[in-house]
Parts: C-alpha cells; structure tokens; sequence
C-alpha cells in the first residue's frame, strides 16, 4: 500500500535549501565585513590617541625648556599600538614673535596607516598639531 504524504509535510527541496544557504551566506560575508571595518577604526583610533598624547607630552616638556634652549627639532618615535608598532615623527617649530619675549611653541604629530604610501610631498600622512606661546620670564 503507498503512503500518502501530505503536501504540506514534504520538506525542503534542494533548490530552496541552496536559496538559504545563499541567503545566509550573503548575511554572514556582510556580518564579517563590518566587523573588519570596526576593527579597522578602532586601531586607527588608538593610533590617533597615542599622536594626541606624543603632541601633549612633548608641547609640556617644550614649556619646562628654559627659553633660550628651544629649538626646532625632528624626532621619531615607535610606539606599539596593539599588535602593531607605529613610527611617529614629532617636529617641534620655535617661532620667535617679533618686539616681544614670547615664542611660539607648535608640536606636530605625523603618522603612517597601513595603506598609506608616503610622508609630505604632496603624499598621504595623517597629523595633529598643538601650540602654545612661552614667553622669557628672565627678559626686562
């Protein structure tokens, strides 16, 4: 005797349990690309968090500098940020203001991402900039 099976009970056929493996596929790609591009963004903000406080460290140790002994300077520094070592170059610029006993004091943070290709020159770096004014104290 054959079994009769109800048309509602017969179960997936193969072209729609393809479809959802596709479907779930497409969902899991999109899932796994975001999670690339929030990693991707949170590193860049510990690389941009580390440039804020290399600028604020060296723009203090700057202002404890007796006034003649500013100078411009080119520095570099490597930090490691994670998994990932970050070389930043920190150029101090001294800017004597003309009839006055002050300078200015600006602090610049440079920085390659992965991805970058190059520093200055029309080239892609990432910065931040702080500054300040120091005046001479011991001038009359």
């Amino acid at each position: 005797m054959p079994i009769h099976v109800n048309r509602a009970e017969r179960g997936f056929t193969l072209v729609e349990f393809m479809v959802a493996i596709l479907i779930l596929t497409v969902g899991l790609f999109a899932l796994l690309t975001s999670i690339n591009v929030a990693m991707k963004q949170n590193m860049s903000n510990k690389i941009r968090n580390d440039a804020v406080v290399l600028a604020e460290q060296f723009l203090v140790n700057n202002r404890s500098v007796p006034y003649a002994n500013l100078a411009n300077s080119t520095v570099p520094r490597d930090i490691l940020t994670g998994a990932v070592r970050m070389r930043y170059t920190i150029i101090t610029t001294v800017a004597p203001i003309p009839n006055t006993n002050s300078s200015g004091v600006s602090v610049e943070v440079r920085w390659l991402e992965r991805g970058d290709t190059g520093v200055a020159d029309g080239q892609i770096f990432h910065a931040h900039s702080v500054s300040t004014l120091v005046t001479n104290t011991l001038a009359n």
